[in-house]
């Protein structure tokens, strides 16, 4: 064992000694030694550890060295090889005293552990300074020793006052001694460090903490076992609370008892718990972060609770559709219903057919509302004139990027341990990163999380489970949205490569075939384009009002890699024909630039000149940005690639003509015999990529 290893580590020529090899796995995990020097590393697995009488899924770094396996700090503890301490004073005499033999430097641990131990090796044992801070009288001891920064946050906390307000008059000056200091954002991140140590008061029991809302879970076969370990770690929690000299509220205390149907009938008697002599009261179902987890974990109650916010939500809808523009009919629907559908439905996502159903319609009668269809209508066509996913293909979508965040350790520990990786007797392609499925004895099992999150990774084509790049299980712009079956034309949510996040676009899936990304669109003028550099860089307008500026943080993020897209703008129909011109390739740079434009010198189209290649290598200029040096941003109108050396031959964000002077108005050069007929009454800047088909 090694306390300083944040890992796992176990040499090759060890991992090649077992009888049962393991598959290795890619890993993007670095490793350095105390040295410095980095150690290489060439995967990672996952065996299977015999302790105590159970046996434990323990990952483990590979690497190519010479060097003993190592167990690090987590796992030892975790395997309760080690007691983690967090907050000693080095004169401590009862602490000296409990880990005399530490201290005397006897050097062994005792027990059998199958861990080779050197019994001739001293210990470097260090006390810890983690420290939690208030303005308590306790923390006076703990932070004596402490370095200057923990003394900052002490003098934070300390001679705090308080006053009041009511009716217009203020109160005198009021001392506080205790509490966490409200409107600050140090406050609550020193309570979490004042609390972060309560799980190491525990003895049996495993916590999950959010905030000041803890739960202890215990699981075992015996009653009676279960009975004795919670009651002993709730006095283990309740001395914690006496030291630190902080109260439980007992009125929001409980506790539940989990099982299946069958055997929960079968009790005779339910467990007795107490809290410092008072008797923790019984309950079959309760909430945790939203999540109504019910006695046997079948979501009813969850569901129901659901049904119901969703319901009267969709009802809200149909009662005002009437009312206001469809674009916010669609906004609220999304901000304030879809979210029920979503919210952990990976965790209550397992409940029964029955259950399922109900949610399902909640979505098609959505569907119905927002469409303005009648209450018969085919849900089935409406979700895919909608461009929705039903809740079971949406919710595989959702555990599948789970299983990706697990399998790469980008979830918690406890989630990415429970999976290990096939080894597989042949070479046979389709076995590449397939999981081994534990094989399920009771329907609650087949319902985990760790059965039917490998089984549906192990249905994934194999370029998906073989790929590095999370954005994969999202469509990264439009043309993806094409292909993955949404080819009706609507706002869509896509995740560029690039890390930075999702956003909605609209995306055009008719044009000459679809998988369009739209950047900007104006109907009839109804939107203000004469905008402020903000504006132009985040976006502006609404998608469903016909007219919007997509943003030019956008833009770049799209077309980073100016060759990767092709770009087609509109301009309207003339004597019944389609007016655009299509670019080889489109690209905007970052805003250190001005987001400059960058534009292929081929173009093609039903247009007779090429007005924007005139503007390339133009910065992107605005009324409050003069970026072009020559005025042209505040005489314009609207942003465009401006230089002030050159004339402006277009300019699709200009003013309507019934707003301005023909030089601020929206144009395209030689659209028309005259100015006023060069300006188009409706334009579209859309991309899409160049290898699409």
């Amino acid at each position: 064992m090694d306390t300083g290893t944040q890992a796992n580590v176990l040499p090759l020529s060890t991992l090649e000694s077992l009888s049962s090899k393991p598959h290795i796995a890619k890993t993007h995990t670095k490793l350095t030694a105390y040295n410095g020097m980095n150690i290489p590393v060439i995967g990672k697995c996952t065996l299977q550890i015999h302790h105590k009488d159970a046996i434990h899924s323990v990952p483990f770094i590979v690497t190519d060295t010479r060097s003993p396996s190592l167990l690090g700090l987590q796992t030892s503890v975790d395997l309760n090889l080690i007691k983690r301490i967090w907050m000693v004073n080095a004169n401590e005499p009862e602490f000296m005293q409990e880990y005399k033999d530490v201290f005397e430097e006897l050097g062994c641990l005792k027990g059998e552990h199958h861990i080779n131990i050197d019994p001739s090796v001293t210990p470097d044992v260090r006390i810890t300074r983690r420290h939690t801070i208030t303005s308590h009288a306790p923390n006076e001891q703990k932070t004596q020793n402490t370095p200057s920064g923990s003394r900052w946050f002490q003098s934070y906390l300390e001679n705090r006052t308080q006053k009041c307000t009511v009716n217009g008059s203020l109160s005198s000056s009021y001392s506080l001694t205790s509490g966490v200091p409200q409107g600050t954002f140090l406050g609550p991140f020193l309570f979490l460090l004042y609390i972060n140590d309560l799980p190491n008061c525990l003895s049996n029991c495993k916590p999950r903490m959010y905030a000041d809302d803890t739960h202890l879970t215990y699981a075992g076969r015996n009653l009676e076992n279960v009975q004795f370990c919670l009651n002993e770690d709730l006095e283990n929690v309740f001395n914690w609370l006496q030291a630190n000299k902080l109260t439980l509220n007992m009125a929001k205390t409980e506790f539940m008892l989990i099982g299946s149907r069958q055997r929960l009938n079968t009790l005779t008697a339910s467990p007795t718990i107490r809290m410092n002599n008072t008797r923790v009261s019984q309950v079959t179902t309760t909430k945790s972060l939203g999540v109504i987890i019910d006695d046997k974990l079948d979501w009813h109650s969850h569901i129901e609770k659901l049904t119901k916010k969703i319901a009267s939500g969709i009802g809200a809808l149909k009662r005002i559709r009437h009312l206001i523009p469809a674009s916010t009919l669609h906004l609220i629907y999304q901000a304030l219903v879809k979210p029920h559908f979503d919210y952990c439905d990976i965790v209550w996502g397992s409940c029964g057919k029955t259950l399922r159903d109900k949610l399902q319609k909640l979505q098609n009668r959505a569907a119905r509302v927002l469409t303005f269809s009648n209450y018969d209508a085919d849900a089935t066509e409406l979700l895919e004139f909608l461009g929705w996913k039903n809740l079971a293909r949406q919710q595989e979508i959702h555990k599948a990027t789970m299983m990706f965040r697990c399998l790469h350790e980008l979830a918690p520990r406890y989630l990415y341990s429970k999976f290990t990786w096939r080894d597989s007797a042949y070479d046979l392609r389709d076995s590449e990163n397939k999981l081994n499925v534990p094989l399920p004895r009771t329907n609650y099992y087949r319902k985990s999380f760790s059965y039917n999150g490998a089984t549906l990774w192990n249905s994934l084509p194999r370029d998906i489970r073989n790929t590095e790049s999370l954005g994969l299980f999202k469509p990264k712009d439009c043309a993806d949205v094409y292909k993955s079956g949404g080819t009706i034309s609507n706002v869509y949510t896509i995740e560029p490569r690039d890390g930075l996040g999702a956003f909605d676009v609209f995306c055009d899936q008719t044009t000459a075939g679809g998988g369009w990304t739209v950047l900007q669109k104006r109907l009839n003028g109804s939107l203000d384009f004469n905008r402020t550099w903000e504006e132009y860089k985040n976006g502006f307008g609404n998608f469903f009002t016909q007219e919007f500026w997509l943003g030019l943080d956008k833009i770049h993020r799209l077309t980073g890699n100016e060759k990767a897209n092709r770009l087609r703008i509109e301009l309207g129909v003339t004597n019944g024909e389609p007016l655009y011109a299509e670019y080889g390739w489109f690209g905007i740079g970052n805003e250190s630039t001005a987001y400059r434009l960058k534009l292929s010198k081929r173009w093609d189209g039903t247009v007779k000149f090429d007005s924007l290649g005139f503007h390339k290598n133009f910065p992107f200029g605005i009324r409050d940005r003069d970026t072009a040096h020559g005025k042209c941003n505040a005489t314009r109108g609207g942003g465009w690639w401006y230089s002030g050396k050159f004339p402006v031959m277009s300019n699709l964000n200009g003013f309507y003509p019934s707003r301005g002077t023909p030089f601020g108005n929206i144009h395209w050069d030689h659209l028309g015999s005259t100015p006023e007929a060069s300006a188009p009454e409706n334009t579209e800047m859309k991309i899409r990529p160049v290898n699409f088909e």
